[in-house]
């Protein structure tokens, strides 16, 4: 039987998260259409979709990859944030990230993933990395370019096609950016 120690530091908010995420690719396709972001259910008032948009996938591929991000980052970040504070980190900015694709990009009709959030947890895992010195800063440092390089190159449409995305489904690279700078947002100091 795991110790109460080991119990604590078992990444369980991440793991939940991530198979939430697989199970759903396994649901009706209806039932995926009811929990994506879509602009215009979202104005008729379908609140729910800001933070259910984010557990359903374009396909398998696209389930796996964000869910492995969300756990790798979930497996360094939970033990130190505390499972609490992550699921209120994860509740807030998944509304806010879904609201405000709803402001800045009127032509996005429907919206699917755990990418924003994985980017956030990426951010936030860089950051308190940093803080606590536990990788050399020069290894940090190159991770943060290469995340900021990344997000970047999406945002200027020189990133290739995801191969996790169906052939018809454009990258939210919007959605990236909001996802850093909730990551942000969740590391600056407490006042």
């Amino acid at each position: 039987m795991a110790s109460a120690a080991a119990r604590a530091n078992w990444p369980g908010v991440s793991i939940t998260l991530t198979l939430a995420a697989c199970a759903l690719q396994l649901a009706p396709a209806e039932l995926a259409a009811v929990l994506a972001y879509d602009r215009t259910a979202l104005l008729g008032g379908q609140w729910w979709r800001l933070w259910s948009c984010h557990l359903v996938h374009y396909s398998a591929a696209h389930a796996l990859s964000d869910g492995t991000v969300v756990l790798l980052c979930g497996w360094l970040l939970e033990p130190t944030l505390g499972r609490r504070r992550l699921c209120l980190t994860l509740g807030w900015s998944s509304a806010l990230i879904a609201l405000l694709l709803l402001l800045w990009v009127p032509a996005l009709s429907e919206y699917r993933g755990l990418s924003a959030l994985a980017v956030m947890l990426m951010s936030m895992t860089l950051i308190t990395l940093w803080r606590q010195r536990r990788l050399p800063r020069p290894w940090l440092a190159l991770l943060a370019s290469l995340l900021l390089l990344k997000t970047g190159a999406e945002a200027l449409g020189m990133m290739p096609a995801s191969q996790a995305l169906p052939a018809d489904i454009q990258l939210v690279w919007q959605a990236h950016v909001l996802g850093m700078v909730c990551g942000v947002l969740n590391t600056l100091p407490a006042r």
